[in-house]
């Protein structure tokens, strides 16, 4: 998930026209939208996550009509998002049933380690 993250990150680097186009923006939110949806952030964060992929649509079509500016800001709060549902589906994916707690990772299992 991360990985897929970063390899986008580093070919989009060389996609954005000198800082101007929004084109790393985006692919940057679409990357976090996908990481989000690995987690199944559609049904753990719906919220954030719609949010996310309603605001990555508004940034491809401000990119269209050319309204760049407004397309980075979307993009940027898609991307914002993304990762906001991405976390909270993990968080609620590595909870203890029954509980609000996250199990202890540091946990052998054994009693009294």
């Amino acid at each position: 998930m991360k990985k897929i993250f970063l390899f986008v990150l580093i070919l989009s680097a060389g996609c954005s026209s000198a800082g101007y186009y929004p084109t790393r923006d985006i692919a940057l939110a679409e990357a976090a939208i996908a990481a989000a949806k690995e987690v199944h952030a559609e049904r753990l964060a719906s919220d954030k996550y719609q949010f996310a992929v309603e605001s990555l649509g508004r940034a491809k079509a401000y990119e269209k009509q050319g309204k760049y500016s407004a397309s980075k800001r979307a993009a940027r709060t898609a991307l914002q998002y993304a990762e906001e549902a991405e976390e909270i589906a993990v968080m609620k994916l590595t909870q203890v049933p029954g509980t609000s707690k996250t199990p202890d990772v540091t946990d052998s299992g054994n009693p009294g380690d």
